[in-house]
């Protein structure tokens, strides 16, 4: 071979490398299946779940090294149900003459699909759909975050809003002195009303939050207002707004944490809930202990057209779990809630993990003297 060639080989060789450097592809994913039982006011009902610890799915993540510390990035992510092999997080809304979205059918990657830049100095900024600043706010201070029946989700307003937007543009702030600041918009996209007399914009969402950590703190607040197109006596405009606001601490003491979260969400109908949960998480070696206790105030209008007369939903909720992780990658788990609720009104309530809803269902005590309650025993594993 002469020399030549040699050279050129050499080039081929070193230019392959580089290429490869610059640019990653990973497969990643997670499997989770368990048994639950969920006690409800219409009997109890024994099933197979997926997702009490994290929600089982499938995912592609990439990164380009454009230079300068710039980098293009994108995420597909796909949940699913390993009881049935069903793909979750539903169908889109189909299109209408005025109104265009995404799709007409089912999601191809319902949890995430982004494609974006960022930059040491400057931050994250993608496009697509992703998690809203509120429920990253509420996953990362709670002491179950966001997994198991347990979670202080159950006490939050996730079952309201959907944790993510559509059309959305997000920003992440790079991290200075522990501080990092998030913000999300998200687009109604439609060209005229989507409901007869409400105003094009109504459509439109808007999220952002801040969190902080030094040493073993961390400080969270996220705020969300969702509007929402409505005819209603209630409303001037014929716009909706749902307002949440999420505040959550963690301190880490060494052999335990203590958690606290704190919820307060109103609409423009006459939804008004106040809520908190503590909780705490001791590991011990392999294992990991979770306990946690609820309060929900509900201030809203049992009546929307008497928004004067008020509900008495009020409701405590309790849960407890116990994990046992093999590796980095494989735990096992067993976890259970269970609600007291007030109930002179009728009041329902759902318990939920990592996959919401569970198997289906959406548990509620509408009959005076019932308190849902839920248990449930399962495996988790990365890859």
């Amino acid at each position: 071979m002469n020399s030549g060639r040699l050279v050129s080989v050499a080039i081929c060789a070193l230019a392959a490398t580089a290429a490869q450097a610059q640019t990653s592809v990973t497969v990643y994913g997670v499997a989770d299946g368990d048994f639950r039982v969920d006690h409800t006011n219409v009997g109890t009902l024994k099933g197979i779940g997926s997702g009490g610890y994290l929600a089982s799915r499938w995912g592609i993540r990439g990164s380009e090294d454009l230079g300068s510390g710039l980098k293009a990035n994108f995420v597909f992510e796909q949940g699913f149900d390993l009881s049935d092999n069903s793909a979750n997080q539903g169908n889109v809304t189909p299109a209408t003459p005025t109104t265009n979205v995404s799709s007409t059918g089912g999601r191809l990657f319902s949890r995430l699909a982004t494609v974006g830049m960022s930059s040491d100095l400057l931050g994250n900024l993608r496009v697509g759909r992703d998690l809203k600043s509120i429920f990253v706010a509420a996953l990362t201070a709670d002491a179950f975050k966001g997994s198991y029946v347990g979670t202080g989700a159950n006490v939050g307003i996730p079952a309201r809003l959907n944790s993510r937007y559509d059309n959305g543009v997000y920003y992440d702030s790079p991290t200075v002195g522990g501080l990092r600041l998030t913000a999300n918009i998200a687009l109604g996209e439609s060209t005229t009303d989507t409901v007869p007399g409400t105003p094009k914009n109504a459509g439109n969402k808007f999220g952002s939050g801040i969190y902080y950590t030094r040493g073993p703190l961390y400080l969270t607040y996220a705020y969300s207002n969702d509007k929402v197109g409505a005819t209603s006596p209630l409303i001037s405009n014929s716009v909706n707004h749902t307002r949440v606001n999420v505040a959550g601490a963690v301190y880490d003491f060494g052999i335990f944490k203590i958690h606290g979260l704190a919820f307060s969400g109103k609409d423009s109908l006459g939804f008004n809930v106040r809520s908190g949960h503590i909780g705490t998480s001791v590991p011990f070696g392999a294992w990991t202990f979770i306990a946690g206790y609820g309060h929900v105030n509900d201030m809203g209008a049992s009546n929307p057209a008497a928004p004067k007369v008020k509900t008495n939903y009020d409701a405590n909720f309790y849960g407890a779990t116990a994990q046992y992780s093999f590796s980095k990658r494989t735990l096992v788990y067993a976890s259970g809630a269970a609600w007291k609720v007030a109930n002179r009104f009728g009041g329902a309530y759902g318990i939920v993990d990592a996959n919401s809803p569970s198997i289906g269902l959406l548990t509620t005590s509408n009959i005076f003297g019932v308190n849902p309650w839920s248990a449930q025993i399962g495996i988790d594993h990365l890859f």
